[in-house]
C-alpha cells in the first residue's frame, strides 16, 4: 500500500526511514531507487517513510517525482506499506 502522509518523516512508525541519496554519492547524479527496492527486498522490510526524493535542493517538482516515485515501488506495494511524505508548500 502506498499512502500520501503529512508531517515529520522522523516520527513516522515504520522499520524503515529512507535518507535522500543517489548512486553516485553527489547531488545532481541520479536519485537510488532501484537500490531501494533491492534493499527493501533483500531484507524483508514491511514498512518505510520516503521523503520526496530530488525535490529541494535535487531541483526537481513533487509532480514529477511523485509518480516515479509511485512507479517505481508499486511493485513492493501488496507486501510493504509506504509512506510517502511529498514536501510542504512554502509560506
Amino acid at each position: 500500500m502506498i499512502l500520501e502522509k503529512s508531517g515529520n518523516l522522523l516520527d513516522a512508525d515504520t522499520e524503515a526511514l529512507v535518507n535522500a541519496v543517489n548512486t553516485v554519492g553527489v547531488m545532481g547524479k541520479g536519485i537510488a531507487l532501484p537500490a531501494l527496492v533491492e534493499t527493501v527486498e533483500r531484507y524483508g522490510i514491511q514498512s518505510i517513510a520516503i521523503p520526496a526524493l530530488g525535490c529541494g535542493h535535487g531541483g526537481l517538482t513533487w509532480e514529477e517525482m511523485g509518480p516515479l516515485i509511485r512507479t517505481t515501488l508499486e511493485p513492493l506495494a501488496a507486501t510493504v506499506e509506504i509512506r510517502l511524505y511529498p514536501p510542504v508548500p512554502s509560506r
